[in-house]
């Protein structure tokens, strides 16, 4: 999480002050991306490299309402984001143990250890007040310095082995040690 609450009051001209803080996950919605693993198995436990890619972009309904919900009532018309794209590349490896060796089902439980690279493209603000002039200012917002951190991961899933095709559905959640919290 990263905190840009405090940023935002700045650009809006917002009094500081206030106690409110507000995570960067209630401007971004859910990413898009992909990845790509391989299993070395031994049984029921395997051992898994992975590289993943994600995309990130603020959403700009949720940001309007998080400057709205920022600034005092009735001095924003509007506030709108443009670019601010997050985009991250990683690696890791897992263990992953599974947990019922079915057949043709076999769920499982996964953690690892990794290290991605973590970019994000400034942000450029835009604030209407309602106040006259009404006149729109823009400003652009760094979210973070790009940086390649270490990460960890733990999940659940699930293997469907159908004759000669394996599918499965994973549930991961990863911690990233981002510098600056």
């Amino acid at each position: 999480n990263f905190e840009i609450a405090e940023e935002l009051r700045q650009i809006a001209g917002i009094p500081a002050g206030s106690s409110e803080t507000q995570a960067l996950e209630q401007v971004f919605g859910m990413g898009y991306g992909g990845g790509i693993h391989l299993d070395f198995s031994l049984g029921i436990l395997s051992f898994r490299v992975t590289g993943d890619y994600v995309l990130l972009t603020p959403d700009n309904a949720k940001f309007q309402a998080l400057v709205l919900q920022l600034a005092p009532p009735g001095f924003i018309k509007s506030a709108t984001v443009e670019d601010g794209r997050i985009t991250i590349i990683g690696g890791a490896a897992n263990v992953k143990l599974v947990v019922l060796p079915f057949p043709a089902v076999k769920p499982y439980i996964t953690g690892g250890i990794g290290w991605s690279k973590v970019e994000t493209e400034d942000a450029k603000v835009t604030i209407t007040p309602q106040q006259p002039p009404s006149t729109p200012f823009s400003t652009n917002l760094t979210f973070f310095e790009k940086q390649t951190p270490m990460t960890l991961n733990g999940g659940v899933g699930v293997d469907i082995i159908l004759g000669g095709l394996s599918l499965y559905a994973e549930l991961k959640v990863t911690a990233f040690f981002l510098e600056g919290g």
